[in-house]
């Protein structure tokens, strides 16, 4: 079985192997890039705007303050669960993992060393349109790197694929993480197959 295709079944088991080179970096497609913009856009910014406009031209105060109050939550709800977990990209350079947010346009830094774990993302509500989008796609939705102090990881995505080199950001990140400790695998049983759920990084 080839390697992408153990990644997108059962996670990532941990190898260790010589650190990369050079700069490795995982990069949102950019179909994704217009995708994401156009959602926020679409079910973010425009509820946001549409709840502006009922405050003016709704005569009624009650409609107009529910009208425009729901509008406007709806907005500001979906519009952050959109845009706060997309990076444009991600970038194993030597013992330092960096990312840029898609919408803020912030470059942020960390150490490997600081790495608590890597998490696997899956579907979490299992239903006969998920199995069938995972037949499709593959189990896995994604990876988080997990750092001591952040209220959520890092996260890179690679069915569709939406981005791109996932696999070798993973073996270039488990390499340095090799330089610090053991990686220890975390495997858990998901619908009678394994699934490596988590590395975590034990110094």
């Amino acid at each position: 079985m080839q390697r992408d295709e153990l990644l997108r079944t059962y996670g990532i088991l941990p190898e260790r192997t010589s650190p990369p080179r050079g700069p490795i970096r995982s990069t949102l497609t950019k179909g994704n890039v217009i995708g994401q913009w156009i959602a926020l856009v679409l079910f973010g910014v425009c509820p946001v705007l549409l709840s502006l406009f009922l405050l003016i031209v709704v005569p009624v105060l009650p409609v107009r303050l529910g009208l425009g109050g729901f509008f406007f939550a709806f907005g500001l709800i979906v519009g952050f669960l959109i845009a706060r977990d997309v990076n444009e990209w991600v970038e194993l350079d030597g013992d330092t993992l960096r990312w840029k947010h898609l919408f803020t346009r912030r470059v942020q830094e960390r150490k490997i060393r600081e790495i608590e774990a890597v998490v696997t993302l899956t579907l979490a509500i299992r239903t006969v349109t998920v199995r069938i989008v995972e037949g499709i796609y593959g189990r896995i939705k994604g990876f988080e790197f997990r750092f001591p102090g952040m209220k959520q990881g890092v996260r890179v995505f690679r069915a569709d694929p939406t981005m791109t080199h996932v696999r070798e950001l993973l073996e270039g990140v488990i390499a340095q993480m090799y330089q610090y400790g053991e990686v220890v695998p975390e495997i858990v049983d998901l619908d009678g197959l394994p699934l490596v759920r988590r590395l975590t990084l034990e110094r």
